[in-house]
C-alpha cells in the first residue's frame, strides 16, 4: 500500500516515474547547477570551481597527449598554489568570524544573563585629565583618599584656583593616613 501511495503521490507531483528513478536524477543535477550558478554570481568558491575546470581540462589534454608533461606539471603546481592561497584566505575569514562570534556571545551573555564584564568597569588606557583640568572652570572629583590625584595634579589645581576655577573634592575616608601626609602647597 505504501509503495502504491508513494507512486501515486509522485505521479501527482510529476517528480518521478513509476520506478522512482526517472526525474529525480535530473532534479538533483539541476540543484547542483543552480548552486554553482549562485556561487559564481556571488563570487563564492571561485577557486574551487577554477580548480575543477583546470583538472578536467588538464586531464583531457594529458590523456590525448595534446600538451607536454612539463606543462601539465606546471599547471598542477599553479593550481596547488591557488588552493593553498584559498586555504589561507578561508582561515583568515574563519578567524574573523570566530572573533565576531565571541564578541556576540559576550554581548548576549552580558545583556541576557545580566553578567557584567571587567571591561565594563575599567578603562583600557588612562585618560588625559591634565589637559581637561587646564581648561575647566569647575573640577569635581570623588575618591577614596585623593593622595595620588593630589600629588599628580597639584600644580594644575593651584593654577586653576589662581584663575578662579572652582574645585570640589569628595573624600570617602578623610581620616586616612594618606590624607594627613598629603603634600603641603609650596609657600
Amino acid at each position: 500500500m505504501a509503495n502504491r501511495d508513494r507512486w501515486q503521490v509522485d505521479v501527482a507531483n510529476d517528480k518521478r516515474s513509476a520506478d522512482g528513478v526517472g526525474l529525480v536524477a535530473e532534479e538533483g543535477q539541476m540543484r547542483w547547477l543552480r548552486r554553482i550558478g549562485r556561487d559564481l554570481s556571488q563570487g563564492r568558491n571561485l577557486e574551487v570551481y577554477l580548480t575543477v575546470v583546470i583538472a578536467l581540462v588538464l586531464g583531457l589534454l594529458g590523456a590525448f597527449s595534446v600538451v607536454r608533461a612539463e606543462v601539465v606539471v606546471a599547471v598542477i603546481l599553479a593550481t596547488l598554489g591557488l588552493l593553498a592561497l584559498s586555504t589561507i584566505i578561508s582561515r583568515d575569514q574563519l578567524g574573523a568570524l570566530q572573533t565576531q562570534v565571541a564578541g556576540l556571545s559576550a554581548l548576549v551573555e552580558q545583556k541576557v544573563l545580566g553578567r557584567a564584564r571587567a571591561d565594563d568597569f575599567f578603562l583600557a588606557e588612562k585618560p588625559d585629565y591634565e589637559t581637561r583640568f587646564q581648561s575647566a572652570h569647575t573640577i569635581s572629583i570623588v575618591s577614596c583618599t585623593l593622595s595620588r590625584t593630589v600629588r599628580e595634579y597639584l600644580g594644575v589645581f593651584e593654577a586653576r584656583l589662581r584663575e578662579g576655577a572652582q574645585l570640589r573634592f569628595a573624600v570617602m575616608d578623610p581620616t586616612a593616613r594618606m590624607m594627613v601626609e598629603a603634600p603641603a602647597p609650596p609657600a
